[in-house]
């Protein structure tokens, strides 16, 4: 399947990942590599199996609150925006820290009291604020986003 955005075309997949010794992989939703975005059938092919493996990562606080396996899509589009314009993270980024310091706490706590556990790894920055802007938490979402002058 392809769906046009902007000029550019994104192709979704739908197969099998496997790991780097060829192992199917059993904790991976979707993957992006440049405009593709490639859903893991293991994953997929049941979907109360989908359901309940992220709802245990969100409630660990591993994935942003207020989101479900009906936001991956929205956060594997987090990467090609980020990509498309590589100052949306520094902005970001800027964000985060002035929030952090404003409320006297580390970058890192902040985002995953915030964000999430995955967001730790500011490049997951994106992605994840991208999928909250379409969960639940979506004020806040749009608040970072405002901030950073992305929106």
């Amino acid at each position: 399947m392809t769906q046009k955005y902007g000029n550019d075309k994104i192709i979704l997949k739908y197969r099998t990942l496997v790991d780097d010794s060829g192992k199917v992989d059993t904790e991976t939703f979707a993957m992006t590599k440049g405009k593709t975005i490639t859903f893991n059938k293991f994953m997929y092919a049941d979907s109360f199996y989908l359901s309940e493996e992220y709802k245990s990562s969100v409630d660990s606080g591993y994935f942003a609150k207020g989101t479900t396996y009906k936001n991956i899509i929205d956060h594997e589009f987090g990467y090609i925006f980020a990509k498309r314009d590589k100052s949306v993270i520094p902005k970001i980024k800027r964000v985060i820290e002035y929030r952090s310091k404003s409320m006297r706490v580390s970058e890192s706590e902040y985002i995953v009291k915030c964000i999430s556990e995955y967001a730790e790894n500011k490049n997951e920055l994106p992605a994840e604020i991208n999928s909250m802007l379409n969960g639940s938490s979506s004020e806040f979402a749009k608040a970072i986003l405002k901030e950073a002058h992305i929106i």
